[in-house]
């Protein structure tokens, strides 16, 4: 069910199990879910469900997952990371290209946290966004079909809205390469 170990390389675009509850064990809720997610897969319909589950001295837990795309931003094909680093990528709706400032930005690159993709590029079905603001790890195990590559100038672009969004302080590396 899973995608293919030698498919997760940096850049994929998957369609994968998106947890809107950080920190549970996704894995059993894949497990007990197993055929509703197929059924949905097939048709790649944005489904939404949730499941109780109530462990004996633990309080019950509610998780809510999306089927959706999402980009990977490491590489996952050896073995030994079960965890991988995504961003969900969504797709843009008619009242947000409305929003005349906004979308003009947006197609100029000048939102920092987010990256374009046009139907053009693989793994898109419509024009859509990678919301870099909101990075996190999922288990490569719920990551169900592959369905594109970005380009190695695509993935330095995100990589330097990465730096910028999460305002990190890249400078030792660079006086590290003079």
């Amino acid at each position: 069910m899973p995608v293919a170990l030698e498919d997760l390389t940096r850049g994929a675009v998957c369609i994968g199990l998106y947890p809107f509850s950080l920190g549970f064990p996704l894995h059993q809720v894949v497990r007990e879910s197993a055929e509703e997610i197929d059924a949905s897969l097939e048709e790649h319909v944005s489904i939404e469900f949730e499941k109780t589950v109530q462990p004996e001295d633990v309080p019950e837990v509610v998780v809510r997952l999306k089927l959706r795309r999402v980009l990977l931003l490491q590489d996952a094909t050896h073995g030994g990371r079960r965890d991988v680093i995504v961003a969900p990528i969504t797709s843009l709706k008619p009242h947000q290209r409305e929003r005349t400032s906004w979308y003009e930005r947006l197609l100029r690159g000048q939102i920092p946290y987010l990256y374009r993709l046009t139907e053009q590029q693989q793994g898109v079905t419509a024009e859509a966004a990678v919301n870099l603001a909101n990075v996190t790890t999922v288990s490569r195990d719920t990551l169900l079909r592959w369905t594109g590559q970005l380009s190695e100038q695509e993935m330095r672009t995100i990589s330097e809205k990465l730096i910028d969004t999460l305002e990190l302080d890249i400078s030792g590396r660079l006086d590290a390469l003079r």
